[in-house]
């Protein structure tokens, strides 16, 4: 399995188009509507819940995509009831340290621990995303600030927001625009709603994962997607490495 890992990543760097360039701070109007009810964004006054993958900050080390001259660089969701400490550990699992640059968002709903085991991993609260559009377009407007970014990263619930987001004209529909090139669903589940994602992809399931099908799912809405099947549970091996 780490092989395919490898693979994938050695095809993202080769193949992906240069995202485009970031765009100016100004918000749209769809933002400025939300900004003026809730005056700021979640992840706006959250500092300690906004991070870069530590070792992604040692650039000089990662490889660089032949397209853009620039090391990849994702933007990873934690899934419910967890938080960007989980999702450090998630991204270890699958190299991507030495692979790419990854900043890590947290969710805006306070939530408890998915698992028993989290209070051991993390001491920062843990959270969800929710089902509303403002989660949404909180996504896209941390996009606009500190992307482009050339791919999104979803684990569970993160995954669902990341494909809810991938769907064509749905950035649009919120102001925005879809600039990242592919997507990484692990144990992930599908959002509501119709449409497919044209997106390359690398779907990871967990064969012992109660949610298996609701992954599976989720991979039938990408048109071309790259499956990877773990023989663990709902989670991310260590053993992937």
């Amino acid at each position: 399995m780490p092989s395919l890992i490898k693979d994938l990543a050695g095809y993202f760097l080769g193949s992906v188009p240069e995202a485009s360039k970031a765009r100016p701070p100004a918000t749209t109007p769809a933002q400025r509507d939300d900004k003026t009810d809730a005056k700021t964004w979640w992840w706006e006054t959250r500092e300690t819940d906004r991070d870069a993958f530590a070792s992604s900050r040692h650039r000089a080390h990662l490889p660089r995509c032949k397209r853009t001259g620039r090391p990849l660089k994702i933007l990873a969701l934690h899934g419910r009831g967890s938080n960007n400490d989980i999702t450090a550990i998630q991204l270890s699992s699958l190299e991507v340290p030495t692979r790419c640059v990854a900043d890590l968002l947290s969710a805006p709903r306070d939530s408890s621990p998915q698992s028993d085991v989290f209070h051991m991993l993390s001491n920062r609260p843990f959270h969800e995303w929710g089902h509303d559009e403002k989660a949404l377009k909180g996504v896209l407007a941390y996009i606009e600030r500190y992307g482009p970014y050339d791919g999104l990263y979803g684990f569970s619930q993160g995954a669902a927001v990341v494909t809810a987001l991938s769907k064509p004209g749905v950035a649009e529909g919120f102001g925005s625009k879809r600039t990242w090139r592919f997507v990484i669903c692990a144990c992930g589940v599908p959002p509501p709603g119709d449409g497919t994602v044209d997106l390359p992809s690398l779907q990871i399931s967990g064969r012992r994962d109660p949610f298996l099908s609701a992954s599976r799912a989720l991979a039938d809405v990408y048109e071309a997607p790259v499956l990877l099947e773990h023989a663990g549970g709902h989670e991310l091996p260590l053993k992937l490495r």
